[in-house]
């Protein structure tokens, strides 16, 4: 049994890929001019990174694995 929250999700998801021709870079430029003409505040959590992080130790979300202790 497929849950409807899900199905409904990825309907969308994919309505807006074909919609952008599954093309990344499409979809990406949609989303920085709906990100600049939003009155909604964006954080830029890049900013929050450790000093003297070595790029080769940062996760996919810019955690740096050596001195991040997960919850």
């Amino acid at each position: 049994m497929t849950d409807e929250i899900i199905q409904e999700l990825r309907q969308v998801k994919d309505a807006i890929a074909a919609e952008h021709g599954y093309d990344v870079r499409r979809l990406v430029e949609r989303l920085r001019i709906a990100e600049k003409s939003s009155d909604s505040r964006v954080v830029d959590l890049r900013a929050q990174r450790m000093r003297g992080s070595d790029p080769a130790t940062l996760d996919p979300v810019g955690n740096d694995r050596k001195h991040y202790q997960p919850a």
